[in-house]
């Protein structure tokens, strides 16, 4: 609903949005609520979400691929999540990343053949690293 807000209104209505986010947050959990607001002369003119009605988004993760003469390491985000909570799944072109419960599921296209008896994976502070064996220098 957009109405015409004084400062006071506006000030006690953020504390009370803060109040609630900060006690209804899931703990580990990002949240996001969305906000827009324009000053002007005749007041401050607010609209914002339900308290009650959260808003995300979705984003790609952040992803590099590192080739050698023989290796190639897979670098990206999962944030959020242990290592004990992903399932891989190499195949010679391809790997697939998957969390147990379903939250997480995103397939890499690689740029040359590797041996899908994974290598290598790590996960530290949420960026985790795959490295693998290469097949070939380039894909079929």
């Amino acid at each position: 609903m957009d109405k015409k807000w004084t400062m006071t209104d506006l000030l006690v209505e953020l504390s009370k949005m803060f109040r609630n986010m900060m006690t209804s947050t899931d703990k580990g959990k990002t949240n996001i609520y969305g906000l827009s607001m324009d000053v002007t002369s005749d007041g401050v003119e607010i609209r914002f979400s339900d308290l009650g009605e959260k808003m995300g988004f979705e984003r790609e993760p952040l992803l590099e691929i590192f080739e050698s003469k023989d290796r190639l390491s897979i670098v990206t985000e999962i944030s959020g999540f242990e290592e004990e909570d992903l399932k891989i799944k190499p195949t010679e072109s391809s790997i697939k990343i998957e969390t147990k419960d379903g939250r997480l599921s995103e397939t890499i296209d690689l740029p040359c053949e590797i041996d899908p008896n994974m290598g290598n994976v790590t996960l530290i502070n949420g960026v985790l690293e795959i490295t693998c064996k290469k097949l070939s220098e380039e894909k079929i």
